[in-house]
């Protein structure tokens, strides 16, 4: 089971990879159709030498604010492997009231989740800390 659970999480992550190789190769192209756009052939030859360095700069715009994404999209993906945001945090820690026992979901599996003091604990259930007497509970 924990061979299919291994693969289970290497493909989530090949698909992530793939979601965003794909987003990337979209906003690749869309800078280089728009640097593809000339003037009508009328112009002659400054208005030609502008208008090829407006498209460069916005060519170069375009894959800049692409980059962005990029990096941006990286970030959240590395910043939310485990299924964890800081935003869903925070809807959690509002809506469990104090004392209160509620099934958690996160990683594709349902677990026990408690709220102490303010803090949200899970309870652990993972097999590498069944020979760990002292860990019984995780704080989220």
């Amino acid at each position: 089971e924990e061979g299919n659970e291994e693969e289970g999480n290497e493909e989530e992550g090949n698909e992530e990879e793939d979601v965003v190789a794909a987003i990337v190769s979209e906003l690749v192209s869309r800078a280089a159709n728009a640097s593809e756009e000339r003037e009508d052939g009328d112009a002659d030859d400054d208005e030609r030498e502008s208008s090829r360095r407006r498209e460069s700069s916005r060519g170069s715009a375009l894959l800049a604010d692409v980059l962005a994404e990029r990096y941006a999209l990286d970030d959240f993906l590395a910043s939310s492997a485990s299924q964890l945001t800081r935003g869903g945090l925070a809807s959690a820690l509002d809506r469990v009231n104090e004392r209160e026992l509620v099934v958690f979901f996160r990683n594709n599996h349902f677990s026990t989740a408690f709220k102490l003091d303010g803090v949200l604990y899970n309870l652990v259930t993972d097999q590498g800390y069944l020979g760990e007497p002292d860990v019984v509970w995780e704080v989220l």
